[in-house]
């Protein structure tokens, strides 16, 4: 491992109680298929990932943290509320599962752009794709085939639920460190969303 580097990534964090729902939720899906189909989020680790950063000098990790400072002061709190289950790029072809995100989600796409703009030089992933509000329940390795077939199947049989709604309040750096048992994360720093009403 690189210690004069972290693999960072800005996040939303959710609330204590969207932790379990979210698991019983994983659980109905993998009931309906076969066993290893697809590799599930830990719960606890599940959030919103506004910015993936990739690996990031830590000298310069005093700097990052002003600059996401600096874009947190002028949003407000904002409030997140769970949407429908579904899948990139598509429910016919799923590579990824997602439960969507509903309420304020143009202020926290425009979060994530500002984020974007002020902290993606800092680390060395360069993003193609634009941000779609999402936490990802799961994955399903390479050569799919069947698999993704079921899982497209699934995907249309299981509701997510409808969790209580959440005030986002503060944006938070995070490190993860990959192991064998899936990735471990730390927060590094939060930012509030303090701007005044």
């Amino acid at each position: 491992m690189n210690t004069e580097t972290v693999r960072a990534f800005v996040a939303v964090k959710l609330p204590s109680s969207w932790v379990e729902p979210l698991a019983r939720l994983q659980q109905k899906i993998e009931r309906e298929l076969p066993s290893a189909c697809v590799r599930w989020s830990r719960p606890e680790n599940l959030h919103v990932t506004l910015r993936f950063l990739g690996n990031t000098a830590r000298e310069t990790l005093p700097a990052l943290k002003a600059a996401l400072n600096s874009v947190c002061v002028r949003f407000r709190p904002l409030t997140l509320r769970s949407g429908d289950l579904g899948a990139f790029p598509n429910a016919e072809r799923p590579r990824v599962v997602w439960v969507g995100l509903e309420g304020e989600v143009e202020t926290l796409q425009r979060l994530a752009r500002e984020i974007s703009a002020a902290a993606g030089a800092f680390g060395d992933h360069e993003e193609r794709r634009p941000f779609a509000p999402h936490l990802t329940l799961g994955r399903l390795p390479p050569r799919r085939g069947a698999k993704a077939r079921l899982l497209g199947r699934a995907l249309r049989r299981v509701k997510a639920p409808r969790l209580e709604p959440f005030e986002a309040r503060a944006v938070c750096l995070i490190q993860s460190v990959l192991t064998p048992q899936g990735p471990n994360y730390s927060d590094l720093s939060a930012h509030a969303l303090s701007a005044a009403e």
